[in-house]
């Protein structure tokens, strides 16, 4: 949703189509009947929403760990119990998810090495890992969980060098932001879903997508002005990537 609203600014003539597309995904998100499409929707929604306080994020991203902090101090269960006590729709299994959570931190001792074959006797319908992060440990222990994690900080930290870079560009500043609100939609999903099959490709899609942009807009110009194509006459980079682009912004 957050790339389909951002080609909002590449073709005044066909905005049509995203709006179509907006309304498309939201019926889609609402006939699942689910939780955690509804928050993953939302959290995009979110991300969108905080576009004009992008010069801000570092305070954002601040105060939000420091109110979790407050919370987990404050509450008398943990604050990821939080997830067992939100609920978009009616028969959520929040509370699994936190028992999960619960389960992945105390049996630390059991994964971090290499993983752990089943966690079926964690508890009753534990061996369900519906959570993408905890799956990373749980298959592959802490090396694989923090590689993930460090790829998707990684993710977001080219995504804002990316807008910085062409903050002159109303319209490569709307989708750099929006492929970074598209990874924090996929955070969102990761507390309630792990992904499998063609999920995977697309997370996989959106991280290669980012990227891109942030190879050609922050990583490009040094290379090609050094290139010996450059020096031969042969074709800048930005034109052939602006030869890709112009077909696939303008909806055709």
């Amino acid at each position: 949703m957050p790339i389909i609203a951002s080609l909002w600014w590449w073709e005044l003539r066909q905005r049509w189509l995203v709006v179509l597309g907006l309304i498309a995904s939201t019926l889609i998100v609402i006939s699942t009947a689910s939780s955690t499409p509804v928050f993953t929707a939302a959290a995009a929604a979110v991300g969108i929403a905080f576009f004009p306080l992008r010069y801000q994020m570092r305070l954002v991203r601040w105060s939000v760990v420091g109110g979790l902090t407050l919370l987990h101090l404050i509450m008398k269960a943990p604050v990821w119990h939080l997830i067992a006590r939100v609920s978009a729709v009616g028969g959520s299994t929040g509370y699994h998810r936190y028992l999960l959570i619960e389960n992945f931190i105390h049996r630390f001792d059991e994964w971090w090495f290499m993983g752990v074959r089943s966690t079926a006797h964690w508890g009753w319908g534990q061996e369900d890992v519906t959570n993408h992060i905890i799956l990373q440990g749980v298959t592959g222990g802490l090396v694989s969980l923090v590689l993930f994690v460090l790829l998707i900080a990684e993710a977001f930290k080219n995504a804002g060098a990316t807008w910085r870079a062409v903050r002159d560009a109303p319209r490569e500043v709307w989708l750099a932001w929006g492929l970074g609100a598209v990874v924090f939609a996929h955070l969102m999903a990761f507390l309630g879903v792990s992904y499998f099959g063609q999920g995977n490709v697309i997370l996989a899609l959106h991280l290669a997508l980012v990227g891109s942009l942030f190879q050609s807009k922050c990583k490009a110009p040094s290379f090609a002005a050094s290139s010996p194509a450059s020096r031969s006459g042969m074709p800048h980079i930005r034109d052939v990537e602006r030869g890709i682009m112009e077909p696939y912004v303008s909806f055709t």
